[in-house]
């Protein structure tokens, strides 16, 4: 498996205005736009590469090569991109860094233009202060050995998925603390 081809799971932080739009009031971002970008499945190709490997019970799958499924072949897509530096953040992270800030934890939110500055201190505060409880050291889950089918319905005995999480290190969380006051200060100005 290829790193690309992890399951990326993520929650992004950025600047959005609140709008009326036929009565309903919804969100969305004025300082974003399409641009064409190089495909990020196939790398600009417009390939996909299957197989190429051998698996766990030594069987051999071939390599083979199939039309992008991501730009139809294309080697490019239009991408929604934003004229400041959003902070996109696994999920895990993502929950740690609302925590920082006194919000209960979810994947979406908004915090309101009035209370940016009081925000903007309290992160000021905490660079100024111990960040070390934000901290957590990296750990590997090594999944418990079980009995299964696979897809032939073969009965098989092996184990779970290994879980990697990278932890947080105290740069990592100022890199976070930084990147909020540069989008809180855009947002101010903007």
């Amino acid at each position: 498996m290829r790193l690309d081809e992890i399951l990326k799971e993520s929650v992004t932080f950025g600047v959005a205005r609140l709008e009326n739009r036929d009565g309903q009031k919804v969100y969305s971002d004025p300082f974003v736009k399409k641009e064409m970008e190089k495909c990020w499945v196939c790398k600009g190709t417009g390939q996909e590469t299957y197989g190429g490997y051998e698996d766990a019970d030594g069987k051999h799958h071939p390599e083979s090569k199939h039309t992008c499924g991501m730009c139809h072949g294309k080697g490019e897509n239009e991408e929604w991109r934003t004229s400041y530096n959003e902070l996109n953040v696994a999920n895990g992270n993502a929950m740690e860094i609302q925590r920082m800030l006194g919000i209960d934890p979810d994947y979406s939110g908004a915090i309101k233009h009035d209370d940016l500055p009081a925000f903007r201190r309290h992160l000021i505060k905490l660079k100024n202060s111990d960040i070390s409880g934000h901290t957590q050291e990296p750990n590997t889950e090594v999944g418990k050995m079980r009995a299964y089918k696979d897809d032939s319905g073969q009965s098989r005995i092996g184990k779970g998925a290994t879980m990697h999480d990278a932890g947080r290190s105290h740069a990592q969380v100022e890199r976070y603390i930084d990147s909020l006051l540069s989008l809180m200060d855009f947002a101010q100005k903007n």
